[in-house]
């Protein structure tokens, strides 16, 4: 379903985001984590990957929204899938600060 697909997207982000904030705490305690394993790599421009994942991330919710017809009232999607996407975008942004603060 629509929601079920935004709820996704958004999870997704999210977990992107607070593995961004626990980088030091994770490098401290030795946890392994994709973002820890993508920042060893200095083959890998972190900023670059992490806008990478956002772009497909991104993208793909752009065309959930678009496809759901607004005009309709009775589309009991729009909503929270719009309100999906605005925790998604605020998410965005988010990551791209803690990112360019590395």
């Amino acid at each position: 379903s629509i929601i079920k697909e935004m709820s996704r997207i958004f999870r997704a982000i999210n977990i992107l985001k607070k593995d961004i904030k626990d980088i030091s705490h994770d490098k401290k305690n030795n946890i392994e984590t994709i973002v820890l394993l993508i920042l060893s790599k200095n083959k890998i421009n972190f900023s670059i990957y992490i806008n990478s994942i956002l772009d497909i991330f991104l993208k793909k919710s752009n065309i959930i929204i678009k496809s759901i017809n607004k005009s309709d009232s009775s589309n009991i999607s729009f909503l929270p899938a719009y309100k999906f996407k605005k925790m998604i975008d605020r998410d965005k942004k988010e990551i791209l600060k803690l990112v360019q603060s590395l």
